[in-house]
C-alpha cells in the first residue's frame, strides 16, 4: 500500500468521525432541550399540586382593599 493511499484513508476516516462527533453533540443538545423541558414539567406539575392540596381560606372585601388578599 503507499502512503499516499494511506494518507488518504486515513484523513476520510478522520473527516468521519469528525462529522460523527458533530451529529452526536447535535444530538446530545437535543436530548438536554427535551430533558429541560420535561423537568419543568414536572416542578410546574409540583408546583400545581401543593398550591392544590392548600386549604382554602375565604377572602374578605377589606383584604381585597387593603392588599392582603392572597
Amino acid at each position: 500500500m503507499e502512503l499516499a493511499t494511506f494518507e488518504a484513508q486515513i484523513q476520510e476516516q478522520s473527516d468521519d468521525l469528525a462529522n460523527q462527533i458533530r451529529t452526536g453533540e447535535d444530538n446530545l443538545m437535543r436530548l438536554k432541550e427535551a430533558f429541560l423541558k420535561v423537568q419543568g414539567a414536572k416542578e410546574m406539575l409540583g408546583i400545581i399540586k401543593k398550591e392544590s392540596e392548600k386549604p382554602k381560606e375565604p377572602i374578605f372585601p377589606d383584604q381585597l382593599a387593603d392588599g392582603t388578599a392572597d
